[in-house]
């Protein structure tokens, strides 16, 4: 899977004050690799993704069941689907019963919870009032991760390429004729990676 665009073509273009096309090849290479650093050193995309039927493993529910931490981040579930074991068939669990912690009261500002809570009063269609263990039998959909890329974020990865560019002039040394190998690496300043490290996945706290 592709990284999300933290850095943009027209976002380092913007930043450079550059208004023809002659580089935007180079620079897209550039983007290309930024991005995937930004997602190398936080272990997840930080930005809006979704879920779509994901399967997850009851074994890993906490809380006697009650609790899955889900690390990418949840905005909301408009799904879940649980079932009683591996490859057992699954249940829709009610709307009603299910919570995203922590609230957005207790969470860090624009950031999406990390935790999916089963309700400790469950509805009477709730067939399935907590998640099992099993293998892949749990299903997700729902909104993921963060509502929008920070612009801190975007910032940082902007100079980043921006600082890559400029170092090489935008040239390329061919490093080996058959790979064709690129001559450059990203230029991250400690200050950025100091920015994009706040959002490393962490161990989640179990409230």
């Amino acid at each position: 899977m592709a990284a999300l665009d933290y850095a943009t073509l027209g976002g380092v273009k913007r930043r450079m004050e550059i208004t023809d096309t002659d580089d935007d090849d180079v620079l897209l290479d550039i983007i290309a690799d930024v991005n995937l650093d930004v997602e190398d050193m936080t272990g997840r995309p930080i930005g809006p993704t979704t879920a779509t039927a994901q399967l997850i493993d009851g074994y890993d529910a906490v809380e006697d069941g009650r609790c899955l931490v889900y690390p990418r981040g949840i905005r909301s579930v408009t799904t879940l689907e649980v079932a009683s074991g591996t490859g057992a068939d699954f249940n829709t669990v009610p709307a009603a019963d299910i919570y995203v912690r922590p609230s957005e009261y207790a969470r860090q500002p624009d950031w999406p919870a990390f935790e999916i809570w089963m309700t400790d009063s469950p509805s009477a269609s709730n067939a399935m009032p907590y998640f099992a263990p099993g293998i892949d039998n749990i299903r997700l959909t729902g909104l993921t991760g963060w509502a929008a890329i920070p612009e801190t974020i975007t910032s940082a990865a902007e100079v980043t390429v921006a600082r890559t560019f400029l170092s090489n002039r935008g040239g390329f040394t061919e490093g080996d004729e058959e790979l064709g190998e690129r001559s450059y690496r990203a230029l991250w300043r400690g200050m950025d990676i100091r920015t994009i490290k706040r959002y490393t996945l962490k161990s989640v706290e179990i409230i």
